[in-house]
């Protein structure tokens, strides 16, 4: 951590530039998207259905969808994050009566605002679930390329067997080559 250069820096070097708040609203967002779909259709009535569920989901859930989940800060400068990295270290912050833990983020810009309701176990899954799909589909693509390499070496084969010359055939059996492979046909069957 860098060392304050004078015991009394100014309130300014702490001040914060950017904050940004993460709210637990999926479900509401949810229906917002859905209230936005019956209007472009022009179904006003389920549009009402759903206004009023928000507005029940609003009533029932009124600290979860107001209270942050979570917040990026960024300072001004650098030495006030290193101060409160250090302070977080020394004691417990309370923001809303709920204590809370300060931790480097990424830059909020480089977060899908979104996906902020998708859970850590459930995007593992769905990665793991994701990486089986390409290895299935890589299997199964490089079994259709042998497959199909199999069957074209097979019709080379039926019309020029490897080894076999069909002049050195010809000159073995020379006229009676019909005869001969008539009576390999008959024994066979």
């Amino acid at each position: 951590m860098k060392e304050d250069p004078n015991q009394n820096t100014p309130a300014s070097t702490y001040a914060i530039a950017d904050l940004q708040l993460a709210f637990d609203n999926d479900t509401m967002m949810n229906y917002l998207k859905d209230r936005a779909t019956a209007l472009r259709s022009g179904d006003f009535k389920k549009a009402e259905k759903i206004q009023e569920k928000m507005t029940e989901y609003k009533n029932k859930n009124f600290d979860l969808l107001t209270i942050p989940k979570l917040f990026y800060c960024t300072f001004h400068h650098e030495y006030a994050y290193h101060k409160a990295v250090e302070l977080s270290k020394k004691r417990n912050f309370v923001f809303i009566n709920t204590e809370i833990s300060i931790k480097e983020a990424t830059e909020p810009t480089d977060i899908i605002w979104e996906n902020r309701h998708i859970r850590k176990n459930w995007f593992t899954a769905r990665w793991f679930m994701a990486r089986m799909c390409m290895v299935i589909l890589s299997f199964f693509g490089f079994l259709i390329i042998i497959v199909l390499l199999k069957n074209k070496l097979s019709i080379q084969y039926i019309k020029s067997p490897p080894g076999l010359e069909c002049d050195n055939v010809l000159n073995a059996y020379g006229a009676d080559l019909q005869q001969v492979a008539f009576k390999e046909q008959q024994q066979w069957q």
